[in-house]
C-alpha cells in the first residue's frame, strides 16, 4: 500500500500553487455508524502507510521531499453528508487529493465538487465501480446524469452521458 501511495501521489496529483512544505490530504469514509468497521480499517490502513512514508522522509517532488498532512472527514455513510464533505473539501485552496469513501452513494453524492475542482480522487476502496467510471464534464452535471450512472454499472454503457464526451458536445437527449 506504500508504494501504491506513494506512486499516485507523486504521478497523479496537481500540486496548489501555494504548497509550502506539506501535502495536504482528506480522508473520507464513515468512521461511525454501520458501515464503521470498513471505513476505520480503511483509514487506519492509508494513515500507516502516509506514516511510512513521512518517516521516510515525505514524498519526492522536485528537488525537496514533503511530508503528507491528513484531513479526517467521517461521512457517517450517509450520502448527505458526504455532499457536504465534499463542498468543504472542494473550497480548501491547498488540498491535493482525497482517499475516499467507502459507500457508492455517499461517493456519488460528493463526486462533482471535487471534480469541477480537479481534486484527485486517489483510492475508492469499495464504491461501486461507476463511481470512479461513469464521470459527466462538470458543465453538464445534472441530476439525471449523476444518477443515471449510478444505478447500475451494467448500465453504466447504455447511459446517455456515457462514454464522457467533451464539454461541448455532451447534451441530454
Amino acid at each position: 500500500m506504500t508504494k501504491l501511495l506513494a506512486s499516485l501521489l507523486v504521478f497523479g496529483l496537481a500540486l496548489p500553487a501555494s504548497a509550502a512544505d506539506s501535502l495536504k490530504l482528506a480522508i473520507t469514509g464513515p468512521f461511525s455508524g454501520g458501515s464503521a468497521p470498513m471505513g476505520t480499517s480503511m483509514r487506519d490502513g492509508a494513515k500507516l502507510a502516509i506514516s511510512e512514508i513521512n518517516a521516510a522522509g515525505g514524498v519526492q517532488v522536485g528537488g525537496g521531499k514533503l511530508k503528507i498532512e491528513v484531513i479526517e472527514r467521517d461521512d457517517e455513510a450517509k450520502n448527505e453528508r458526504g455532499a457536504l464533505i465534499a463542498q468543504e473539501l472542494a473550497a480548501m485552496p491547498d488540498l491535493s487529493g482525497v482517499i475516499g469513501s467507502v459507500n457508492t452513494g455517499v461517493v456519488m453524492a460528493g463526486d462533482r465538487h471535487l471534480q469541477e475542482k480537479g481534486i484527485t480522487k486517489i483510492i475508492t476502496p469499495a464504491a461501486g465501480s461507476a463511481s470512479m467510471t461513469c464521470t459527466t464534464p462538470p458543465t453538464t452535471a445534472s441530476r439525471g446524469a449523476t444518477t443515471c450512472c449510478a444505478r447500475s454499472r451494467s448500465r453504466a454503457t447504455s447511459c446517455k452521458w456515457w462514454p464522457p464526451r467533451s464539454s461541448t458536445s455532451a447534451t441530454r437527449t
